[in-house]
């Protein structure tokens, strides 16, 4: 038996064997359950992709996902910092700021956070906006 740890061990008994059985700790169970959702994809049993493209695409698909939310993230603050200068706001109106995921809502809300004189005034305006963007929170 030679040296190594365990985990890689189990990860390379997994890529020799291919098989549900072989997945024995957490890491070998994931790969092999994204291998299963790989193999069942249309284009990648059609043959049109390959293996290295379907995780390409993946990881694209999972980091613009990723700069969306955050995108949607920096504008909820920043709203919420303007709006803190006009008054304190509820952990409800915090929480429905942070539910719109809309990014023509939040800049809408932004410049209405610029035109309002209070936290209180900005809940009523945006509800009308939202009404009007067919965007509810």
């Amino acid at each position: 038996q030679k040296g190594g740890s365990q985990s890689i061990k189990n990860m390379l008994h997994f890529i020799e064997n291919s098989d549900k059985s072989s997945a024995v700790d957490t890491e070998t169970q994931e790969l092999e359950q994204y291998i299963r959702k790989v193999k069942l994809d249309p284009e990648v049993r059609r043959g049109l992709v390959t293996f290295g493209d379907y995780i390409d695409r993946e990881c694209r698909e999972a980091a613009d996902k990723a700069k969306s939310e955050a995108k949607i993230e920096e504008r909820v603050e920043c709203i919420l910092d303007l709006l803190s200068e006009r008054g304190e706001i509820s952990p409800e109106l915090e929480a429905r700021l942070y539910a719109q995921n809309d990014m023509e809502c939040l800049k809408k809300l932004l410049k209405l956070v610029a035109h309002v004189e209070s936290v209180e005034e900005f809940e009523v305006q945006m509800d009308e906006v939202l009404k009007n963007t067919m965007a509810p929170v």
